[in-house]
C-alpha cells in the first residue's frame, strides 16, 4: 500500500509540475502577445515623415496643420537607419531626384507634442535643417513649435535634445554670422550698413554653406522663443583656413588675438563689446 500511495503522490506531482509548465507558457504567450500589441501601436502612432514634411513648404510658417490621410501616404521609400526615419521622396514629373527628408524624435514637450530634428535635402548639395513639434488630434496633425536652422554651416543645426519643456539646440555659423551678432554690441553707425549686409565697413565675410567657423548653443521654450544664446566657440584651425584667403575672416581672426595652438575660442557675451570695437577699428 505504501508503494501504491508513493506512486499516487509521484504522479499527483508530475501532473501538477505539467499544469504549472503550461500555465507558465500561456502567460509567457500572453505577456508577449502584449508586448507585440504595444510595440505595434507605438510603431502605428509614430508621425508620417511625409506629414512633417508639408510643414517645411515655402509657405510652411503659414501651414498650421494638416490632414493625416492626405499625407501618410505620399509615395517614396522609407528607411531606418539608428534612430532616424528616412523618406526619399518620389522622383518629379522629370525624372528628377526630388531629395529626401531624414527626421530625429529628440523627445516629446507641452501636451504630448512630438519634437523632431530634421534634414531636409531636395535634391541638390544643400541640407537644410529645422526643430519641427507637432502632436496629434484625432485626424489632424497641428505644429505647435518651429525653430529654423539653415543650409550646413549656414545656421544650420547640429543637434537637438529636449530637456524639461526647453528645447536645446546647437546651431553651426560662419564669420558673416558673427559679425552679424557682434553688430548689436557696437555704438558705431557703420557696424551694420545700409544694406543689411555691410558690418563694419566690410562687404567680404564668409557666409558659405560649407564656411563653418563656430557653434553656438541656443535655448527656446516649449512655444519656440529663444530664451537664451549661449557662447560662441570658435574653431581658430577653420578660421585660420579661410583667414588665408578672405581678409575678412584674418580681420576677424587679429580681433580675436587668440594664443596659437588653442583649439576652440571661446567668445562669451562679455566679451563681445570688446571684440565689435575691435572689428569697427579695422581689427
Amino acid at each position: 500500500m505504501r508503494r501504491g500511495k508513493r506512486k499516487i503522490v509521484r504522479a499527483s506531482a508530475l501532473l501538477t509540475l505539467s499544469v504549472l509548465a503550461l500555465c507558465v507558457s500561456a502567460l509567457c504567450v500572453s505577456a508577449l502577445s502584449v508586448l507585440a500589441m504595444s510595440v505595434s501601436a507605438r510603431a502605428a502612432e509614430e508621425i508620417p515623415v511625409p506629414c512633417l514634411d508639408r510643414f517645411l513648404s515655402l509657405t510652411r510658417q503659414e501651414v498650421k496643420e494638416v490632414a493625416l490621410a492626405d499625407c501618410a501616404d505620399s509615395g517614396g521609400e522609407i528607411t531606418r537607419s539608428g534612430g532616424a526615419v528616412i523618406w526619399k521622396r518620389p522622383r518629379g514629373a522629370s525624372g528628377e531626384d526630388s531629395g529626401f527628408l531624414r527626421a530625429e524624435k529628440i523627445g516629446e514637450i507641452a501636451d504630448g507634442a512630438e519634437a523632431y530634428l530634421l534634414f531636409d535635402n531636395s535634391g541638390g548639395s544643400g541640407v537644410f535643417t529645422f526643430l519641427i513639434a507637432a502632436r496629434r488630434e484625432e485626424a489632424l496633425l497641428r505644429k505647435i513649435l518651429d525653430v529654423p536652422g539653415g543650409d550646413r554651416c549656414s545656421g544650420g543645426l547640429r543637434k537637438a535634445s529636449v530637456e524639461k519643456e526647453r528645447i536645446l539646440i546647437e546651431r553651426r555659423m560662419t564669420p558673416y554670422m558673427i559679425a552679424k551678432h557682434l553688430t548689436a554690441f557696437s555704438d558705431s553707425p557703420d557696424a551694420k550698413g545700409a544694406d543689411g549686409f555691410t558690418f563694419f565697413g566690410r562687404d567680404d565675410w564668409p557666409y558659405c554653406a560649407i564656411c563653418c567657423v563656430a557653434r553656438r548653443e541656443e535655448s527656446y521654450s516649449a512655444s519656440g522663443d529663444l530664451e537664451e544664446g549661449g557662447d560662441f566657440l570658435i574653431s581658430q584651425k577653420d578660421l585660420y583656413d579661410q583667414s588665408l584667403r578672405n581678409d575678412a575672416a584674418a580681420c576677424l581672426l587679429r580681433a580675436l588675438d587668440a594664443p596659437q595652438g588653442q583649439a576652440w575660442i571661446r567668445l562669451r557675451p562679455e566679451d563681445m563689446p570688446a571684440l565689435a570695437a575691435k572689428l569697427g577699428e579695422g581689427c
